[in-house]
C-alpha cells in the first residue's frame, strides 16, 4: 500500500497460481447448487438499462457485467424508447422516475409495440414502492419491480426469473 495525502492510494496484490495447459470448453449450466445461474448463461442475452443517475447506472452496469449480461444504457426514457425500437433486447431494466418518458410510460409504449416486442419483460427499478404503486406499474405494463438499493442476489434472481422462464 502506498498513500499520499490528497492524492490517493495505490494497492498492489501478488497472486501465485498455476495455469492449466489444456483449455477446457465450459458448458453453460442450468443452475448452481444455490439455484442461481452461472455467468455463462447470460452470454447471449442483452438488456436495455434506462437510468439517469450516474452512480446507479455505474453500479448496475458492474453487476450486469459480473453476470456477463450485455447492456445498453439510456439516460432518459425517450432515448431508451428509441434504442428499444432500433435494437434487439431480452429485457428492459428501467428506473421509474427518468426524464422525458417515465419508466411506466415506457412500459405502456412497449406493451403497444408491434412486431413481437410487446411481451418484453420490463423490470422497474425504484427507490420506493407501495402496493398502490405496484398495481399502477402493472397496469402500465411493468412486469416486475426491484426496490433500490437491491442486493446482487436479488438482481440475479430477477434476471433468472425473466430471462429464463419456461412460460
Amino acid at each position: 500500500v502506498a498513500s499520499k495525502l490528497n492524492e490517493g492510494s495505490e494497492f498492489a496484490v501478488s497472486l501465485v497460481y498455476q495455469v492449466d495447459q489444456e483449455p477446457q470448453a465450459v458448458e453453460p449450466a442450468a443452475s448452481t447448487n444455490n439455484g442461481l445461474l452461472l455467468y455463462t448463461d447470460m452470454l447471449h442475452k442483452k438488456a436495455l438499462v434506462i437510468e439517469d443517475n450516474d452512480m446507479n447506472a455505474m453500479l448496475l452496469g458492474l453487476l450486469l457485467k459480473k453476470q456477463n449480461l450485455a447492456y445498453d444504457l439510456a439516460k432518459d426514457g425517450q432515448t431508451g424508447w428509441q434504442m428499444f425500437n432500433d435494437n434487439k433486447y431480452d429485457i428492459v431494466l428501467t428506473d421509474i422516475n427518468v426524464p422525458k418518458l417515465t419508466g411506466d410510460q415506457l412500459a405502456t409504449a412497449i406493451r403497444n409495440h408491434p412486431n413481437g416486442k410487446a411481451s418484453m419483460p420490463v423490470v422497474a427499478l425504484t427507490a420506493t414502492i407501495l402496493q398502490d404503486d405496484l398495481e399502477a406499474y402493472r397496469k402500465a405494463g411493468i412486469t416486475d419491480a426491484l426496490v433500490k438499493p437491491f442486493k446482487e442476489t436479488e438482481l440475479k434472481i430477477m434476471l433468472q426469473k425473466h430471462l429464463f422462464s419456461k412460460s
